[in-house]
């Protein structure tokens, strides 16, 4: 199967208020319009679970000293707190914001410009993530303050699905047989990736995922099943070392283990397909 490189571009204007006196020395406060956020959105791949247009909802922003939230609205407008300029950062001066879509601010560190993420356990909940990077000054947005971002996708995307071999279809007759369990085993979780070399740092610590666990199983055929967990989202490495355990059972004989290895790269940006070949090897002796 082809990779596809993934890619988000997003625009965020950032909402510039200034206020000052009135022009004929009144005692009052003038203040310029808000404006709201406008957002315009490219998607070179479109996958249900990859973040595109209608899922991406929030984001944190931070540029010169300041740490943004940003939140889509429910009439698909955006918001953006605080909403103002840097306050540190003069109109010519140029200001480099970094935006990404943690769970929590604090998941960014300005003084490596890094952005940390676990893993979570369970592969239903694993989310996509996105970063951005962009430099410029409030003089050269026009005096709008438009924030102009590209997001890129920077975990790897692997999908995972079984198929059976025409050897083993034939030599089961009129058994079938069905997958119950499928655990990844030995993958790292954690990690932090630098806005500043687009480079990840990987954690050694790894931990196992299941991808399917249920008793009535998945009944393999010779046509390609993806798992239901559909696609993983994971930290980009080697996967060697690292292996695939398949729980299945033929007929209504005893259920059996099978351990395979893998020998695959997952990079970042990319969906990777895992298929698992059920083979000769799967029968039983």
């Amino acid at each position: 199967m082809k990779k596809r490189k993934l890619a988000l571009a997003l625009a965020v204007t950032a909402l510039i208020t200034a206020c000052s006196s009135g022009d004929d020395g009144a005692d009052y406060v003038v203040c310029p319009v808000v404006r709201p956020i406008s957002v315009e959105i490219d998607v070179d791949v479109t996958r249900a679970s990859v973040i595109e247009t209608s899922t991406l909802q929030h984001f944190y922003m931070y540029g010169a000293g300041t740490t943004y939230e940003v939140t889509r609205q429910t009439n698909g407008t955006w918001t953006i707190s605080p909403d103002n300029w840097p306050s540190s950062a003069e109109d010519d001066k140029n200001v480099t914001f970094y935006a990404y879509n943690t769970d929590a601010a604090s998941d960014f560190d300005s003084s490596g410009n890094n952005v940390t993420l676990s893993v979570a356990e369970d592969a239903f909940a694993q989310k996509d993530l996105l970063v951005a990077t962009t430099t410029t000054s409030y003089d050269a947005t026009g005096g709008s303050g438009k924030v102009s971002l590209t997001f890129d996708h920077v975990c790897t995307a692997p999908r995972v699905s079984l198929t059976m071999t025409n050897t083993l279809r034939n030599a089961l007759g009129s058994d079938n047989l069905k997958v119950t369990k499928v655990l990844l085993r030995d993958i790292k979780k954690s990690g932090k990736y630098s806005l500043t070399t687009g480079e990840w740092t990987v954690n050694d610590e790894t931990t196992n995922y299941t991808l399917t666990n249920n008793t009535d199983g998945i009944t393999v055929t010779t046509e390609q099943q993806f798992l239901p967990c559909d696609y993983l989202f994971l930290i980009p490495q080697s996967l060697n070392g690292a292996s695939i355990d398949v729980t299945y059972q033929i007929g209504a004989k005893e259920p059996r283990t099978k351990n395979i290895l893998l020998n695959k790269t997952l990079e970042k940006g990319n969906t990777n397909p895992i298929n698992i070949p059920i083979g000769t090897s799967f029968n039983y002796e």
